[in-house]
């Protein structure tokens, strides 16, 4: 934050607190960390950043755009550490273990019921919320599908219109949410996994 002052003929007019779209992200990704998402509010991000109300909506028109930039900003750390490439040539197990101890080592930056409290969030936000989440939950899912291509260990006479590729995909995405939400680990689902995939 810079204060920059206006002089007209020698004369200060007017100090103003300069700040930048990035400053009041990370004030309202700090409120997120330590009241949880459903506590951000414009008041409160321009109390911490030191700044009026007015210079919030000169970047957010609304609370919701802010809620949704910091849940995107979220995801997009949670996934700028995870070394996708090496993960492709893993037994889907053993990339469901990485991408989970991943994620959740990621989310104890924030209030350990940030997953959770995105439900709580306004009808508007979560519908949004929930697209922008999609981009990167897409990735993981996809992730999975590879392992499972690659993985020759896998008998091709283990997949049938009953049990498809897609639906083990499926089936490790919706756990691994569940998991994290719940704040549970994954070695139980992981021996699940391990079995169904002999």
């Amino acid at each position: 934050m810079n204060i920059v002052q206006f002089v007209y003929q020698g004369v200060v007019l007017m100090n103003t607190v300069v700040t930048s779209r990035e400053q009041i992200l990370d004030a309202a990704k700090e409120i997120a960390a330590l009241e949880g998402a459903t506590q951000i509010s414009i008041r409160g991000v321009a109390k911490a950043c030191g700044v009026s109300v007015g210079s919030i909506y000169n970047y957010f028109p609304t609370k919701s755009e802010l809620v949704i930039a910091v849940i995107e900003d979220f995801w997009r750390g949670a996934f700028s550490g995870m070394p996708m490439e090496e993960l492709t040539v893993l037994p889907l197990p053993d990339c469901f273990h990485r991408v989970y101890t991943s994620l959740e080592s990621y989310m104890q930056t924030f209030q350990k019921s940030w997953l959770r409290e995105l439900s709580h969030l306004e009808e508007t936000e979560k519908q949004i919320g929930r697209s922008r989440e999609e981009g990167y939950f897409s990735r993981i899912r996809s992730l999975f599908l590879t392992c499972l291509e690659n993985d020759s260990k896998i008998p091709a006479s283990l997949w049938s219109e009953s049990f498809t590729k897609d639906d083990v995909v499926e089936f490790c995405f919706v756990n691994l949410i569940t998991l994290l939400r719940a704040g549970k680990g994954e070695p139980f689902f992981r021996e699940v996994l391990c079995r169904c995939l002999k």
